[in-house]
């Protein structure tokens, strides 16, 4: 079997108490690629801030070409 990957980025964007927060929509997006034949993997970090809180992370999908 072979497999396509996609990658998505998101950002957080919003401080709370104990770091930041995800924009939102993330949901939805998972919801939407999966309706379009993509399986949700995992996420990836990207960047951090001083604290070791997530900044930028992406989100990995994949479907069988």
């Amino acid at each position: 079997m072979r497999y396509e990957f996609e990658r998505i980025k998101l950002e957080t964007t919003s401080y709370v108490p104990w770091g930041r927060s995800v924009a939102g929509g993330q949901r939805e997006l998972i919801e939407s690629r999966a309706a379009a034949g993509w399986r949700y993997v995992g996420l990836l970090p990207v960047s951090a801030n001083g604290k070791g809180g997530l900044e930028l992370f992406d989100l990995v999908f994949e479907k069988e070409e």
